[in-house]
């Protein structure tokens, strides 16, 4: 998670209505700097997929500035290619509405800054071996970035420009990551229209960088880096200043002391690394990131991820706290795309539609099919009173299915006096359900002469060929 230059008022309670931007939900700030401001965010997806994520967001005036906008989109792609451990990941540029945001890695941690401040308040220095892990993870981040390659293989010569203490986060796992990779080359074209801004950025600038920005490269990052150990290792600011004149001639020509001149504690074979860092010559420092944190950790133990993040827990433990107990609010109010939403029950009503009409359909074909089969069912008798009823041993509800009158049927029911029935036979191919034989009809009625039946074993009865 990228965090800005200064942390929110207050805590607040998370959003209950968050922007939408694509499979993207933004929350409650969580820091706003100069230039941008970092929000909380979710990820959403399919099947429930749901991740946290930090959404960078430049302030509305700069926003506005086509240039600005469009030097982020390049450099944002760019950073894109940085996948290292100790480099805040870049996972999506999202363009809406005239801005472009920014979703990075969450980072549950702090900004090196803030520690830094609160380890001085309380009237602390950061441990010598801490300082080391921090700065060589820091240095670590930053060489992956300066040897990343296009699609194609080709090096990108990336170069940070605005390392600080504000542009590093050190996770409460214990591990430090370089941020804002993409966003330096926006901020600086952003700041050079604003007087005064460059203030705060400026003591931890390369002299070849203030001198002619254009001209940086790799080393210029390494310079950068080495001014925040120095500055852990003594608790102190090493240039400083009332304005950014008095700043601009402390970095190009005041003398550096070694750190062990300020904090006995420092070994002094920190001192011979650091002032090969601090050389206001390019070609005399490390020349590359890694060659700088290899000479750190061959001068002194480095302190354990477990050692770092317990330091990080002591130091910044209510913020941590504070920012933990918003995250899970906004994860227990937040909703996936597709899932237990409003939307998600509106498009589940809408496929639900179908299948309802589908039923009903087969509902309505089933009680029209019933009726159809009563109406066939009913013989002339049933329409006259005064004709006798047919055989009860041949009842309706022993043919599954009944189809039209046929003088060709061998299924023939008696009827009335003087004629034949309409024709009751199964449909063809339908099983029809055994019944236990029925009783012959009355005697009496000379058409039902019992003479003149047979019975199957399905249960219906046949008129004898002589009694037709």
């Amino acid at each position: 998670m990228a965090q800005a230059d200064l942390p929110t008022s207050s805590p607040m309670p998370p959003s209950r209505t968050p922007r939408i931007e694509g499979r993207y939900a933004i929350y409650d700030r969580i820091a706003a700097g100069g230039i941008a401001s970092v929000h909380y965010g979710r990820q959403r997806g399919p099947a429930g997929f749901s991740r946290s994520v930090a959404v960078k967001m430049l302030h509305p005036q700069l926003a506005a500035d086509p240039a600005v906008v469009d030097m982020l989109r390049d450099e944002a792609r760019l950073a894109a290619r940085v996948l290292h451990p100790n480099v805040v990941s870049t996972l999506d540029v999202v363009e809406a509405g005239g801005e472009v945001l920014l979703i990075l890695e969450y980072v549950h941690g702090e900004s090196l800054a803030r520690l830094v401040d609160a380890a001085r308040g309380r009237g602390e220095r950061v441990p010598v071996a801490i300082a080391v892990a921090i700065a060589s993870g820091i240095l670590q981040g930053l060489h992956a970035a300066h040897e990343a390659t296009s699609d194609d293989g080709r090096p990108l010569h990336l170069v940070h420009r605005d390392v600080s203490p504000q542009n590093v986060i050190v996770g409460a796992d214990g591990v430090a990551r370089v941020a804002d990779f993409g966003i330096a080359k926006a901020a600086n074209r952003a700041r050079t229209t604003r007087e005064g801004e460059l203030k705060g950025k400026m003591p931890y600038m390369a002299p070849e960088q203030l001198r002619d920005a254009a001209s940086v490269d790799r080393r210029a990052d390494v310079w950068a880096a080495a001014v925040i150990l120095w500055e852990m290792l003594t608790g102190q600011s090493l240039f400083r200043g009332e304005s950014d004149a008095e700043i601009f001639g402390r970095v190009l020509y005041d003398k550096i002391p070694p750190p062990s001149s300020v904090a006995e504690e420092v070994p002094r074979a920190l001192d011979a690394v650091l002032k090969r860092s601090l050389d206001r010559h390019p070609e005399r420092r490390f020349a590359t990131a890694t060659e700088m944190a290899a000479s750190l950790e061959a001068c002194v133990r480095t302190a354990t991820a477990a050692e770092t993040a317990r330091w990080v827990g002591a130091i910044a433990e209510a913020q941590l706290r504070d920012r933990a107990a918003r995250l899970a609010a906004i994860e227990a109010h937040a909703v996936p795309a597709g899932e237990d939403g409003a939307p998600a029950k509106a498009g589940a009503r809408r496929r639900a539609a179908p299948a309802f009409a589908v039923v009903a359909l087969i509902a309505l074909g089933a009680a029209l099919g019933g009726f159809a089969v009563a109406a066939r069912a009913r013989t002339p008798a049933d329409a006259a009173p005064s004709s006798p009823a047919p055989p009860e041993e041949a009842p309706v509800a022993s043919v599954p299915a009944l189809a039209a009158p046929s003088a060709s049927s061998g299924a023939v029911a008696a009827s009335g006096s003087g004629g034949a029935s309409p024709a009751l036979r199964p449909v063809a191919g339908a099983r029809p359900r055994r019944t236990a034989p029925r009783s012959a009809p009355s005697a009496r009625d000379v058409d039902h002469d019992p003479r003149c039946f047979t019975l199957d074993d399905a249960g219906i009865w046949h008129v004898k060929p002589q009694c037709l």
